[in-house]
């Protein structure tokens, strides 16, 4: 997947109001989908992930997807105050500190997965989040 093609992604996670099914799907196609350069040619079952691939509604698919992209990363997240979005921010503590390695990412409809996946994103672009 190209850096263009995440980014893509990530505009749409920012842009997502809450849970979207379509955008599982897109998330799912992205990482297994057929013929993608990451994990080859095999579609694999969203019951593979716990929650059924629901990345967008659910912490725990968002956290397996993470493990499973950026594996041993650490992360912390949470909601914040005025407003109350949310966010994401993520590091690998076997790499010093420096740019690619403390990612942050907000979500402003308050979503902790889609905060998730738009630090997990943001981290597969470098730590670029194109803003």
């Amino acid at each position: 997947m190209s850096r263009t093609e995440i980014a893509g992604l990530l505009e749409r996670v920012r842009e997502a109001k809450g849970p979207d099914s379509h955008l599982d799907q897109k998330l799912f196609a992205a990482f297994w989908g057929w013929g993608c350069p990451l994990h080859g040619a095999a579609l694999y079952d969203f019951g593979q992930l716990g929650d059924g691939g629901q990345f967008t509604s659910s912490i725990d698919a968002a956290d397996a997807l993470i493990e499973r992209e950026l594996p041993g990363w650490s992360r912390e997240s949470g909601r914040s105050g005025f407003g109350n979005p949310a966010w994401c921010r993520m590091w690998n503590p076997l790499r010093s500190p420096g740019q690619g390695n403390d990612i942050r990412a907000d979500h402003d409809s308050g979503s902790e997965p889609l905060a998730r996946i738009a630090a997990l994103l943001t981290a597969l672009t470098g730590g670029d989040d194109g803003k």
